[in-house]
């Protein structure tokens, strides 16, 4: 990992020693793709060179119409973001990655942060698997790619993923936010999602989306009880991972058997956008009292998201 970026913006963290493990997975070249997280066959198709890989979601020969299509599409983006993911990961992945204290990582991450912008391609890349390797992110499968799923998430420019999480936050809380007048305090819940408020939650053209989105939940008891923070006790991430929670129980829960949910075994349901989320967080709220609150939330926000996505409709069409 050290000889990866640079060794002078990452001195103050080579000084506090660094896991053996992570700098031999680092220095081990870009030219080994990602087959160390899975299978052969998977690892052939993310090699592919960047110069090959699908080409912008405009230009896509409408991948929704052909699951074989999407599904490689869907893999060629989660590459870009996989070979990118030392420069966008939380910083807490570092620690236990490198094996220093989080202290030390804390003191030497603006040069460590430095060092990954200023690095070539191919050494951030490295530098990027040796990290997915620590923090045990796997390969994602090729047949669960060839339909819409939060799989896709991973897929996503990660700033887009983030805010979809977001979005399912605020679906949850939809009735709060229509009571909500305060023009700033709208304008940065809008600003965090990157769509108009009132967007969100429309029913999309699809049959039976009309009672879905009719069904708001009201989770003004749930946070009168100390069950649910108030959306004014939220900030952006906060609001994320809880978004990323809900998504997780939702597939949990409509996991039809045993070889799906183990699908989302670890850890549900997107383990690539997950690095980019604190590595230790609170336990997920819904609650024993909350388990079954808008379960059709997730259900809801997908089938919106051709819409409000739309570069991105032929992943979740």
């Amino acid at each position: 990992m050290m000889a990866a970026v640079s060794s002078g913006g990452l001195a103050a963290l080579g000084a506090a020693g660094s896991s053996p493990a992570l700098s031999a997975q680092a220095s081990a070249g870009s030219s080994v793709g990602l087959a160390g997280t899975g299978s052969a066959s998977s690892s052939s198709a993310l090699s592919t060179p960047a110069s090959t890989a699908f080409p912008a979601a405009r230009s896509a020969p409408s991948p929704a119409a052909f699951p074989f299509s999407r599904a490689a599409a869907a893999l060629a983006a989660w590459q870009r973001n996989a070979n990118d993911a030392a420069r966008w990961a939380h910083p807490s992945w570092w620690a236990p990655a490198l094996d220093v204290s989080p202290a030390t990582v804390s003191a030497s991450f603006d040069a460590l942060r430095d060092a990954l912008a200023s690095t070539g391609t191919g050494a951030a890349a490295a530098c990027s698997r040796a990290l997915l390797r620590a923090a045990g992110v796997p390969l994602p499968d090729f047949d669960s790619l060839r339909a819409p799923s939060p799989l896709g998430l991973d897929a996503l420019p990660v700033d887009d993923a983030l805010r979809v999480l977001r979005m399912r936050a605020l679906l949850l809380r939809r009735a709060e936010v229509r009571r909500l007048i305060d023009k700033p305090s709208r304008r940065r819940l809008a600003e965090w999602i990157g769509v108009p408020l009132e967007r969100l939650g429309a029913a999309p053209r699809r049959p039976g989306a009309d009672r879905a989105s009719a069904n708001v939940p009201d989770v003004a008891r749930l946070v009168a009880r100390g069950h649910l923070p108030s959306l004014e006790e939220l900030d952006a991430e906060r609001l994320a991972y809880e978004g990323y929670a809900l998504i997780a129980r939702d597939v949990a829960l409509s996991a039809s058997d045993a070889q799906e949910a183990a699908l989302f075994a670890w850890p549900c349901p997107c383990p690539l956008l997950r690095l980019a989320l604190p590595r230790d967080l609170p336990p997920p709220w819904p609650a024993t009292t909350a388990r079954e609150l808008d379960t059709g939330g997730t259900a809801l926000l997908f089938a919106q998201l051709p819409e409000l996505l739309p570069e991105w409709a032929w992943l979740f069409g």
